[in-house]
């Protein structure tokens, strides 16, 4: 009988897993489909393959850089880089996941019964799978191609600190009541334990309520929290608030100028580091438009004057602009119509250079 229960709850829980996974697993195949044009092509081959179609003009990826047959972000050449990498994403999280200074200490107090094992076992998986991968992925917030760690490893904390203070208790108990048992006893102090008994506190289920060292993982986790409020979060924030400013310049300038219904023609790169230096950010693009190219500012990549013109044409109830950084990190907006040829640079185009002469250095 108690075989048949325990072979209808594995079946129970293979359920409520395959039923999410597989439904899941389904959009992600449908959106492959929809947006790449088979359910095994991902986004990063399509871009590669328009990027190989259009010469790779401007792209940061070289004509030498992409081979036909690379699988973008793997590196099956030397297995020894990928478990390096994947102990610099491990650093990377442990500072970035809660800003304490050993953010995955409880994480290693966690044990592997029950619960933990579970979610250990898809930690060791993750990494497993990402054995190969060519780098650890950078960005303002976390290791990007890791950062999917941080929901186990947050469980795992929470596991990790009842653990170890669970783990107290039962020491301290135990040692508790060897000094009692080894302790000659008197009426006298029979007499007073009795009288002193009303005054022990205990739980719902009847032990005894924490010794003082069972305090110490909630100490030190309460630590860990004012350090990373008073270290960590103010420097993250102003940090994340400086990159804001850097890559809302470009817009605000819109704004400042009040342009409308107006086509951009955007240098490359998009943007520049200023105030927020030395962070860095990771915009470089100028942003896309609608399909219908209904958007108030169309963007769109800067080539020269005379072949701005040709594209403003196709838009004859929108005024051109060209942008332009200055020195002192300012973004201004030029009215295309009354330029003459090399009034302004000509733009980045990199890859073959078709259409377009190289810029002058």
């Amino acid at each position: 009988m108690g075989q048949r229960k325990r072979e209808q709850s594995t079946l129970t829980a293979l359920v409520w897993f395959a039923v999410p996974a597989t439904v899941m697993a389904s959009l992600f195949l449908a959106v492959n489909y929809l947006q790449n044009g088979s359910i095994t092509s991902v986004a990063y081959q399509k871009i590669f393959e328009y990027t190989r179609m259009n010469g790779y003009r401007f792209r940061s990826f070289s004509m030498t850089s992409i081979p036909k047959n690379m699988v973008h972000n793997f590196d099956f050449s030397n297995p020894m880089k990928g478990l390096s990498l994947s102990g610099i994403a491990l650093v990377r999280m442990n500072a970035a996941l809660f800003g304490w200074p050993l953010s995955l200490v409880f994480v290693l107090l966690a044990g592997w019964k029950k619960r933990a094992g579970l979610l250990l076992a898809s930690v060791i998986c993750f990494f497993l799978v990402h054995g190969l991968i060519s780098d650890v992925g950078v960005d303002s917030f976390a290791p990007v191609h890791f950062f999917e760690l941080a929901l186990p490893f947050l469980l795992l904390t929470v596991l990790g600190l009842q653990r170890s203070t669970a783990t107290l208790l039962e020491l301290t108990t135990h040692q508790d009541e060897q000094v009692k048992d080894s302790a000659p006893t008197t009426d006298a102090d029979t007499e007073h334990d009795a009288e002193a008994a009303p005054a022990q506190t205990t739980t719902e289920k009847g032990s005894l309520i924490s010794h003082p060292l069972t305090v110490f993982p909630s100490l030190f986790m309460m630590v860990f929290v004012f350090l990373s409020l008073t270290g960590y979060v103010p420097i993250r924030f102003r940090a994340l608030y400086m990159i804001g400013k850097d890559i809302n310049t470009p817009f605000q300038a819109v704004k400042k100028q009040k342009l409308k219904r107006a086509v951009v023609f955007a240098t490359m790169r998009f943007t520049k580091q200023c105030v927020s230096k030395p962070t860095k950010h990771f915009l470089y693009w100028r942003p896309n438009n609608d399909p219908a190219l209904k958007n108030d500012i169309l963007w769109v990549n800067h080539l020269d004057v005379l072949s701005d013109k040709r594209l403003m044409k196709h838009f004859p109830a929108r005024k051109g602009y060209v942008m332009q950084w200055k020195k002192d990190c300012t973004v201004h907006y030029l009215p295309l119509a009354p330029m003459k040829p090399g009034a302004v640079p000509k733009g980045w185009i990199g890859g073959n250079q078709k259409g377009l002469d190289p810029p002058a250095k």
